[in-house]
């Protein structure tokens, strides 16, 4: 069994991250994910059961299901060029979505001891800025304003977040296939060729004219 754990149990930290950083979680969310992580460390150890925790950094492509912040941005700029954010200088780890899936299967299929922690990312990071001006560039978008929503910020927010992922390449031979260029274009593709609409958007509302009497 591979659990799906996150890189928000060790909260703020500087540098790429290895599997040893200390847990510091500094939300909700991180908190639960990390008592799930445990619960599945303990259960490999103490019960054998053959479970290993992968701790994903951020992940994306076509077919999101929830507005993070890639699939919000490219949302946001096929309506104009005004994009409203929450904090712009937070920098994250991008990882193409058949990337996160190559590893997954390498991590379920390698020889892993029960309960250990593989960190899955791709060792770069950029800022939701940065990633404002890659969209809006393949996007045909210019003169892209950012304008800062108060109502999007986080209350506890992580400054930045780089996957050291030198366990996963060692264990699995997995190296990251698709650049986040190429993944971005591949994302934009995917949702003009949907009709411009995320599974999490509301369906456009339709209207039946009433037939006029004869």
């Amino acid at each position: 069994m591979v659990y799906a754990s996150t890189t928000e149990v060790y909260g703020d930290a500087e540098g790429a991250l290895d599997e040893s950083r200390p847990f510091a979680p500094v939300n909700t969310y991180a908190a639960t994910k990390l008592a799930a992580d445990r619960l599945c460390a303990t259960f490999g150890a103490e019960h054998g059961l053959p479970i290993v925790i992968a701790r994903l950094f951020n992940s994306y492509g076509p077919r999101a299901t929830h507005p993070y912040v890639i699939p919000e941005i490219v949302r946001q700029l096929a309506r104009g060029s005004v994009v409203r954010l929450g904090n712009v200088e937070a920098r994250r780890d991008f990882t193409y979505v058949e990337d996160v899936a190559r590893a997954l299967v390498g991590v379920l299929l390698a020889r892993v001891p029960d309960g250990d922690a593989i960190n899955v990312g791709s060792d770069v990071s950029f800022s939701v800025r940065e990633l404002v001006a890659i969209v809006a560039e393949l996007m045909g978008r210019a003169h892209v304003r950012i304008e800062v929503d108060p109502a999007r910020l986080r209350r506890r927010d992580v400054a930045g977040f780089r996957c050291d992922a030198r366990k996963l390449t060692t264990t699995t031979g997995w190296r990251p296939q698709v650049d986040l260029r190429a993944g971005l274009e591949a994302t934009i593709a995917w949702y003009r060729a949907h009709g411009e609409r995320w599974a999490w958007e509301a369906p456009p509302s339709s209207s039946v004219e009433a037939a006029s009497p004869q």
